[in-house]
């Protein structure tokens, strides 16, 4: 397709984007029979019952959080069966993995906020404005497991997760609240919203402060180093670097038409977890920001509304900055070249803006059909960058001590400016073939102005055995695009990019069972297979230069099963569980692929007690988690840990106050380092908290 005819669909047709979040419109109606939590619209783009969305999804609402005590995105997707949540050793920063498919930033499951994408081409995995996410203003949360790029594009490889704001028609007038907690965490939020004619309004502000938690690194990559060189560098032990300062602003205004949000995220003063580099790093800061702006208009063009239109713009700009340069080696590091007296410092300053424009048309007059046609182009454009630092590398690849910090911006930067657009389109058609079933068909094909094109698909029959019981059948493909840092980063002393990349390829297959056994109790059982190839994987240069480059090198195949069971006796009781299996082998070395659970069990328990207390429990245990190949340390350790709640709402419900305590048993719970040079001993998660949470509603 030439470009005039990929731009007349622009014009013409739909987004999937935009088409994946909560709507208020006809389909509206059915919420009132279902409820809300029983509808979901990130599978199609429109609005259906949960159990017959053509794609393995969960939702968790506003409802939900409260009643499990939860306060970050992160505690809120630990609920979900097949998802694992970790911590990278870098930032502190949470990490979203589905199905066995691992990667040291988790690009693999495409998160949106608002059906928009929340990712930096950078590292094409969420920015830096994520180490931690609240759920204050948080209506309700979609996910996805399984493939998603034949409606969502490029990222959507192992899952999707949308994550919907609360809009004016979800708020009633002002709450203002505050959490603080022992652990050195606090914040203040205000929620506001409000009817002003036709429009529903929305407001939301959130200060927040994350001190230093302490979670002791005992021994790190340099301590390593100074056994073999006989320095005295390493800073090991010493706590983990997890500071933070957050600034969170959202606005919304709808009518039935127009949809504008308007949204700036700010981490301030970020600490770099367990350093950057292979060493403990207790000086470097990093500042992230986010600001983004979206219109969307939908109309229906025909009095039988069978014919409905939807356009969207969006823009946002992201940066990363250093504030305090990020110390890769301590003060006394040695190398073949020299010693370093004041440390081997870097400071890479990244400047984002992307611009997205999109359309879509929905056509529902074909009998038993409902067709959806798509087009877009995104615009990503990291438009500067800005490289300071102590050091400079010889000819073979070896860092040079230079003395002071100097702007190598132009001499030896990390990443000079990138910029990728990409044109697509998409048609979707769901045909009801009969009774009881349902096909869902989707191809979409995306362009790059880099690397090519990836065309995508996905089929769905899913069964309507009877009232109570459902089948699903599924097939798919997706696609994970190189980010800018893997294909070109340069000058960079742990990993190089290589601008040959190719994208990351997966095909699913997928079985889904939903049985509503009694009226209280449902289950569902669901198997999945899948096999990738091209993976992206990091290569040691060879000797004698030190880092890695970005190479295809990696095949590798999975297959899992995820169970789930839901007790809920409509009044005051409900208990839930799920279990998650997972087998992924790398076909390279045929070993298992390293570092996430083969198995995970998920408990929880809601009690709506005695004059308006409410009790709240989860149970996560995570079981068998692989080394890398030819790692000889110890098999990592099993861990489980237990959170509880206690709420109560006061002065007919304008006040509520909650207790909150994490990981009650202070569990040791650890997730795998890279071997075995960085941390040999694992990277430490947070220990037993508890927080004082009170909100108030006016």
């Amino acid at each position: 397709m030439n470009k005039s005819g990929m731009r007349l669909l622009c014009l013409l047709a739909t987004i999937p984007i935009s088409a994946a979040y909560a709507q208020h419109d006809e389909e509206d109606d059915l919420e009132k029979v279902y409820g809300n939590k029983a509808l979901v619209s990130i599978a199609t783009g429109s609005k259906q019952q949960l159990a017959l969305a053509p794609a393995i999804t969960s939702v968790l609402t506003s409802r939900d959080f409260q009643a499990m005590g939860l306060t970050d995105l992160d505690q809120a997707l630990a609920a979900i069966p097949g998802l694992h949540v970790s911590r990278s050793s870098i930032l502190d920063e949470p990490l979203f993995t589905m199905r066995g498919i691992s990667h040291a930033l988790a690009p693999h499951v495409l998160l949106l906020q608002d059906g928009l994408p929340l990712s930096m081409s950078f590292t094409g995995s969420k920015n830096t404005t994520w180490v931690d996410y609240p759920l204050n203003n948080v209506a309700r949360i979609e996910v996805i497991r399984g493939p998603g790029s034949a409606l969502y594009g490029a990222d959507a490889f192992s899952g999707v997760v949308n994550i919907i704001t609360k809009k004016g028609a979800d708020k009633k007038g002002f709450e203002a609240g505050l959490r603080h907690s022992n652990d050195k965490r606090k914040s203040i939020w205000l929620n506001a919203g409000a009817i002003w004619g036709d429009w529903a309004t929305a407001g939301y502000l959130r200060i927040g402060e994350n001190g230093r938690r302490e979670r002791l690194i005992d021994v790190d990559g340099q301590l390593l180093r100074d056994r073999q060189s006989g320095s005295n560098a390493s800073l090991a032990p010493g706590f983990v670097n997890d500071n933070s300062r957050a600034l969170d602003i959202n606005l919304s205004a709808q009518n039935q038409a127009w949809t504008l949000l308007f949204d700036f995220r700010q981490r301030r003063d970020i600490g770099t977890g367990a350093g950057v580099g292979p060493a403990l790093d207790p000086v470097g800061r990093i500042t992230g920001e986010m600001l983004r702006a979206s219109a969307r208009w939908k109309a229906v063009l025909d009095s039988n509304a069978h014919w409905e239109l939807e356009w969207q713009a969006a823009f946002s700009k992201n940066k990363q900055i250093i504030n305090r340069d990020l110390v890769l080696y301590p003060p006394g590091a040695r190398f073949p070249t020299g010693v370093f007296p004041n440390g081997m410092t870097g400071h890479p300053d990244v400047f984002e803006r992307h611009a997205l424009l999109s359309a879509h048309l929905q056509y529902s007059g074909w009998e038993n059909h409902r067709l959806r046609l798509a087009s877009g182009f995104e615009d990503h454009h990291l438009y500067e960058t800005r490289t300071i630092k102590n050091y400079e590398f010889n000819a073979l690849g070896i860092p040079v001590p230079v003395g002071q910090a100097r702007d190598y911006s132009l001499k030896q930067p990390f990443l000079m400016p990138q910029r990728r657009r990409l044109h697509y389109v998409y048609a979707q058609d769901e045909w009801n073939l009969h009774q009881g079933w349902n096909l869902t068909s989707g191809i979409r094909h995306d362009a790059y102005s880099d690397f090519g094109a990836s065309t995508n698909l996905r089929m769905a029959l899913v069964w309507a055995a009877r009232r109570d019981m459902t089948f699903k059948f599924l097939y798919g493909t997706a696609f994970r695009a190189p980010s800018f840092n893997e294909a070109y980063s340069i000058n960079n002393p742990v990993n190089r990019g290589n601008p040959a990349l190719r994208p990351e390829r997966i095909s699913t297959l997928e079985g889904g069972f939903n049985w509503q056994a009694t009226d209280l109790l449902q289950t569902t059982v669901n198997l999945y297979a899948y096999r990738m190839k091209d993976m992206i994987l990091s290569q040691a240069n060879p000797a004698p230069g030190i880092g890695s480059t970005f190479q295809n090198a990696g095949r590798a195949h999975g297959k899992g099963l995820e169970m789930e069971a839901v007790w809920d006796n409509k009044r005051d009781w409900r208990l839930s569980a799920h279990y998650s299996y997972q087998r992924a082998i790398d076909d390279v070395n045929q070993r298992p692929i390293p570092y996430l659970p083969q198995h995970r069990l998920y408990l929880r328990t809601e009690w709506q007690g005695w004059n308006q207390w409410r009790l709240g429990a989860q149970a996560n245990g995570v079981f068998k988690r692989a080394r890398a190949a030819q790692d000889n340390r110890p098999a990592i350790a099993n861990y489980h840990t237990l959170d509880l709640s206690l709420r109560r709402k006061f002065a007919h419900g304008s006040w509520d106050l909650a207790l909150l305590l994490t990981n009650l048993g202070n569990a040791d719970a650890r997730d795998p380092s890279s071997a075995p040079g960085v941390l040999p001993n694992d990277y430490p998660l947070a220990g037993r908290a508890f927080a004082l949470e009170i909100s108030h509603h006016f």
